[in-house]
């Protein structure tokens, strides 16, 4: 119980770092998306229960150890998030009666944030040192990573449950935002790079 308990910590924290995700979150909460939102959220956290489990397994560590996958995955990781914050960018700026530029939606949007991005590994792999000290039974370590992914799903409804608020009280606030998270995202695309070398 107390492996499930720190894992939920793990994921709730882990969701709290500033990053790709809680920013989609928020701009779909901000755009009365929640539908959407929810669909990023639970796709981020599903890869994230998902990571723990491979890294209880320690195959993680091999994808970090090897600098090519790693050096790849962090590339793709970049260009996608870099096209996310351009695309948010260039919406925000648009007129209401302009056509949008197409998103990509839901799930598959929140799990890819996560899958690109190099420092999630890494994270994961010292989460799981740290954890799974003692050996554990991997069912066990299954429902640890349910456990962690529904700590990143509460907070990242704290996320949607803010951006709602914030749409009702400010919507002339709203584009601000808009263009204020997309140059998150961008800055977030960057580090990532950066974190590459």
């Amino acid at each position: 119980m107390e492996l499930l308990i720190s894992l939920f910590i793990v994921g709730f924290t882990a969701a709290a770092l500033p990053g790709m995700v809680q920013v989609s979150v928020f701009l779909y909460g901000l755009e009365g998306e929640f539908k959407e939102a929810a669909k990023v959220a639970f796709g981020a956290a599903l890869i994230d229960g998902f990571f723990i489990l491979l890294a209880y397994f320690g195959v993680l560590s091999l994808v970090a150890d090897f600098y090519p996958i790693k050096i790849t995955i962090g590339i793709f990781g970049f260009a996608y998030m870099f096209f996310v914050g351009v695309r948010e960018f260039l919406n925000a700026l648009r007129k209401k009666e302009q056509k949008e530029i197409k998103k990509l939606k839901g799930f598959w949007s929140g799990s890819l944030l996560v899958l690109l991005n190099v420092g999630t590994i890494f994270y994961y792999i010292g989460v799981a040192g740290s954890v799974f000290q003692e050996k554990v039974f991997w069912l066990t370590a299954l429902f640890g990573a349910l456990s962690l992914s529904f700590g990143a799903l509460t907070f990242f409804g704290l996320v949607v449950l803010l951006a709602w608020f914030l749409k009702q009280k400010a919507t002339y606030f709203i584009v601000k935002m808009r263009i204020f998270s997309a140059g998150l995202l961008i800055f977030f695309a960057f580090k990532t790079l950066f974190n590459l070398f």
